[in-house]
């Protein structure tokens, strides 16, 4: 790296007071040996942008609200499950995050689709995106106590402009119609532009019954969702039996 780049890395971490310094050390070349202060620049530099780099991904895991970590390794794949190896390394390096496509995750309770979803929040963070997750009963509460305090805009707002949103669990409860609207304000915010997780128990092909607050606002919302989504359906026996029978044998 030489004395120009470091100038330019100065700028642009906003280091002012460095840069200044830098620039009269250079411009006096009695004052310093040159190569000798570009190596521990270099070095000072690195280790700021590195440390930068840091807070800034500790702080989208944080903002992300995962209830848990998890790293793409603990995924366990195979056809039977419905999660193929190839299709896991797909999703994990992010591939439906660039092509801007919805994911539907369903199967039956226990099964593992929080896990999963939570893997693919895990894996966003760490490539830097910015990513929201929800369990659907607590976006029901943030969302009518927006409204009661004059800042269902802002909500909004944050909700739509991350580039994953994660929302777990959705038909658990009855869907009324103030919710519906705010679903169909999501997702027409998002549409095409960013992607949205949905995980249920409920196959996605029946998910128009969720909707009977207000069909015409659900069959609008399900285009929307449909027009770019894939429905990853898990088989199998609930997980959490299994982790529960292990550990009493």
């Amino acid at each position: 790296m030489n004395t120009e780049q470091i100038l330019d890395h100065m700028e642009r971490l906003r280091l002012k007071g460095m840069h200044s310094a830098f620039t009269g050390m250079l411009n006096n070349k009695n004052q310093i040996n040159q190569d000798d202060i570009t190596i521990v620049l270099e070095r000072l530099l690195e280790a700021e942008m590195n440390a930068r780099d840091q807070r800034s991904q500790e702080l989208l895991f944080k903002s992300a609200k995962l209830k848990q970590y998890v790293h793409p390794t603990k995924i366990d794949c195979s056809e039977a499950y419905g999660l193929s190896k190839l299709k896991w390394k797909y999703l994990a390096e992010g591939h439906y995050l660039d092509n801007k496509t919805n994911l539907v995750i369903t199967g039956k309770v226990g099964v593992g689709k929080t896990y999963i979803a939570l893997s693919l929040g895990y894996q966003s963070c760490a490539t830097k995106h910015r990513t929201l997750f929800y369990n659907m009963n607590k976006l029901i509460e943030e969302i009518r106590s927006a409204k009661l305090q004059g800042i269902y805009l802002k909500l909004l707002n944050q909700l739509t402009k991350v580039t994953l949103l994660i929302i777990d669990d959705i038909g658990l409860v009855p869907l009324q119609e103030d919710i519906l609207i705010a679903l169909y304000d999501i997702m027409e915010a998002r549409n095409g532009i960013t992607s949205t997780i949905f995980t249920s128990a409920i196959p996605f092909d029946n998910w128009y019954n969720l909707f009977q607050e207000n069909l015409n606002l659900g069959e609008s919302f399900l285009d929307r969702l449909r027009g770019n989504a894939e429905n990853i359906v898990l088989s199998g026996e609930s997980r959490r039996r299994k982790v529960k029978a292990s550990k009493q044998v």
